[in-house]
C-alpha cells in the first residue's frame, strides 16, 4: 500500500460511513441535528467522495416516486370520486372570490412546475387561482423559470394568471411581501416550491370555511390553514390570510426574521386576535428535505447555516412578544369596528385560536432564553471558523447582548440580513430594487 493510496482509502471509508448514516435518515428516529450537519458537511466538502450525495438522492427520488404512486395519486383520485358522489344530484357549486398563491423560489423550476401541475389538477375553479412567484435576478436557473412561465397558459390551462416577478435577492419574507403587493386575491396563500396540492376541490373547501365564518366574523379578518391531520393540533403550516387581514396590517410576512419564524409570527398574532381557523380535510404535501421527502439540492446547500439561523429567528421571536401583541391589537381594532355580537364558531368548526397552545408563550424563563442565545452564538461562531472566516467569528464573539448579525449571501434561498428587532415587521431590511414581472404586471409598492 502506497502513501497516496492510504488517504484515498480513508476518504472512501469515510464516504461509506457517511452514506450509511444518511441512509438511516429514511427512518424518522434517526433524523436529528447531527444528521443535518452531516448532510451539509458532505455537500460542501470538495475533498470528500463525490458519490455519497448522488447515492442518497437516488434513494430519495425512489421514495418520492413510491409515495406518489402508493399514496398521493390514490388519495387525489379518491378525493375526486368523493367530491362527485357528494355533489351528485346537486347544482354545481358557485366558486367564491379570487385566490392568490405567493411562492418565492430559487433553483427549483422543476419543483415549481410540479406545484403548478398539482394546482391545475386539483382546483375546482382554477381560473380564479393566480400563482405569483418571485425569483432572484442572480438565480442561475432563471432561464428555466422564464421558459416555464412562457408556456404556463398551455401547460396549466385550468389555472388563472401565472406570473414571474424577478428582482434583487431580498430574502423569503420580503419576497412574500413583493408578491402580496402584486396579488389581486381575496385570500393570500403562502406557498413553496416543494408543495403538492393533493385533495380535489381544495378551493371550494376554503370557500366553505370562509362562508361558515362569515356570520361570526363579519369583518372577514381571518387566518386559516389547510389541515388533514398531517401537522398535529399545535403545529399548523402555510398560513392563508384574508384581504381584510392584509389591508389591516399592510404586509404579508414580517421581514425582521430570516425566514423560519415568519409563519409562527402570523399564526401567533392570529391566535391572540382570536382569528385562527383550520380548513379541515385538505391535504397539501410538503416535500421538505428534512423529512427525507426531497433530494438534497442546490437550495438545500444554501442553508449551510440553517440551524444557526433558525436559532436566531427563535431568539428574536421570543424578544418580540410586545410587537406581536401590538399587531394583534391592530387586528382587534379593525374587528371591533364591525361590532358584531360575540359568537362561537359554527358547530363542527374547531376554533384554531384555542387550539394553538403550542404557539403560546411557554413561560420561557430568562435562563431558557439565555441558554438558547448562547447555543446559537456558539454554533454560529464555530460555523464561521469552519467556513474560514475568523474575522466574522471574532465579531460574533465580541458582540454584546447577542445582537450581532452575521453577513450572508442573500436571495430567496436564505442568507439575508432583514433588519433587527426594532424594525417595522413588514418593512424590508434593505432596498430590494425594482422588480419586473413576466406574465403579468405587478402593482407598485411592496413590503
Amino acid at each position: 500500500m502506497t502513501g497516496s493510496e492510504t488517504p484515498a482509502r480513508a476518504r472512501a471509508a469515510d464516504g461509506a460511513r457517511a452514506l450509511g448514516r444518511l441512509l438511516l435518515g429514511h427512518l424518522s428516529q434517526f433524523r436529528d441535528a447531527r444528521l443535518q450537519d452531516l448532510a451539509t458537511g458532505t455537500l460542501r466538502e470538495p475533498a470528500g467522495p463525490r458519490w455519497v450525495i448522488p447515492a442518497v438522492n437516488l434513494t430519495l427520488r425512489a421514495r418520492q416516486a413510491l409515495t406518489r404512486a402508493a399514496y398521493l395519486e390514490p388519495r387525489r383520485e379518491l378525493s375526486r370520486a368523493r367530491f362527485a358522489i357528494r355533489r351528485r344530484g346537486q347544482a354545481p357549486p358557485v366558486p367564491g372570490g379570487q385566490l392568490s398563491l405567493l411562492c418565492p423560489t430559487r433553483e427549483r423550476p422543476g419543483g415549481l412546475a410540479a406545484l403548478l401541475r398539482s394546482l391545475d389538477r386539483t382546483a375546482y375553479a382554477g381560473q380564479r387561482v393566480e400563482v405569483l412567484c418571485y425569483a432572484d435576478a442572480d438565480d442561475p436557473l432563471l432561464p428555466g423559470y422564464r421558459r416555464l412561465f412562457d408556456r404556463a397558459s398551455r401547460d396549466f390551462p385550468r389555472l388563472g394568471r401565472c406570473a414571474l416577478i424577478v428582482g434583487e435577492p431580498v430574502g423569503v419574507p420580503a419576497a412574500w411581501n413583493e408578491l402580496a403587493a402584486a396579488a389581486a386575491g381575496d385570500y393570500l396563500l403562502m406557498a413553496n416550491d416543494d408543495q403538492l396540492y393533493v385533495d380535489y376541490a381544495w378551493d371550494l373547501a376554503l370557500d366553505d370555511a370562509a362562508a361558515r365564518l362569515r356570520e361570526s366574523c363579519p369583518d372577514q379578518v381571518l387566518c386559516l390553514y389547510f389541515d388533514a391531520g398531517q401537522y398535529g393540533r399545535d403545529a399548523p403550516d402555510f398560513p392563508i390570510i384574508s384581504r381584510a387581514w392584509y389591508e389591516a396590517l399592510g404586509y404579508f410576512a414580517p421581514v425582521i426574521f430570516q425566514q423560519w419564524s415568519a409563519e409562527k409570527w402570523i399564526f401567533d398574532i392570529a391566535r391572540q386576535a382570536g382569528r385562527l381557523y383550520p380548513v379541515p380535510g385538505v391535504f397539501v404535501e410538503h416535500r421538505h428535505y428534512q423529512d427525507y421527502k426531497a433530494p438534497f439540492d442546490a437550495t438545500y446547500q444554501r442553508h449551510r447555516m440553517t440551524r444557526e439561523k433558525s436559532f436566531a429567528d427563535q431568539a428574536l421571536f421570543l424578544q418580540t412578544k410586545r410587537e406581536r401583541a401590538q399587531e394583534a391589537a391592530t387586528l382587534r381594532r379593525v374587528i371591533s369596528r364591525h361590532a358584531a355580537p360575540a359568537q362561537n364558531p359554527p358547530d363542527g368548526f374547531p376554533d384554531g385560536s384555542r387550539d394553538m397552545t403550542g404557539l403560546q408563550e411557554d413561560g420561557g424563563t430568562q435562563g431558557y432564553i439565555t441558554q438558547m442565545v448562547r447555543r446559537y452564538f456558539g454554533n454560529l461562531i464555530d460555523a464561521w471558523h469552519y467556513a474560514g472566516r475568523p474575522d466574522v467569528a471574532g465579531e460574533c464573539a465580541r458582540s454584546p447582548g447577542g445582537r450581532q448579525r452575521a453577513p450572508g449571501g442573500g436571495g430567496v434561498g436564505g442568507d439575508r440580513d432583514h433588519g433587527g428587532p426594532g424594525a417595522v415587521p413588514g418593512q424590508r431590511g434593505g432596498d430590494a430594487g425594482r422588480a419586473t414581472a413576466d406574465g403579468g404586471a405587478a402593482r407598485p409598492g411592496g413590503g
